[in-house]
């Protein structure tokens, strides 16, 4: 398993980050955790969405496929910065895939990936 960075610390807010696409078919699960210096004296009233979207139209429409939403200061049961998993397992055929990263209010925020 490898980990990247999807989208590196930087202040997000509601205009929101895309991510590129990718192609994809079959199945398959990703684990996405929160990138931040400041999370835990970040303000608790900001909401964090993160989506994992697919698209069966070449990129013209995009629909949730894994939707996440995190608050500050709140952490993972491991103690760690906020976390999900999403998975596909699937026989919906090829398709693309995106992420959004966006913010209720500016915060320095990133987010990292692993691919099972």
């Amino acid at each position: 398993m490898a980990t990247v960075t999807l989208f590196p610390i930087a202040v997000t807010d509601s205009t929101g980050r895309t991510s590129g696409s990718v192609s994809y078919s079959g199945s398959g699960a990703a684990f996405f955790r929160v990138l931040s210096d400041t999370w835990v004296t970040d303000d608790p009233a900001i909401l964090v969405t993160f989506e994992v979207q697919q698209s069966f139209d070449n990129g013209a429409n995009w629909q949730d496929m894994c939707p996440f939403f995190w608050q500050p200061p709140t952490l993972a049961k491991d103690g760690g910065l906020p976390a999900g998993q999403c998975t596909a397992g699937d026989t919906q055929g090829a398709r693309l895939l995106r992420a959004l990263l966006s913010a209720s209010a500016p915060i320095s925020i990133g987010v990292s990936a692993t691919v099972a």
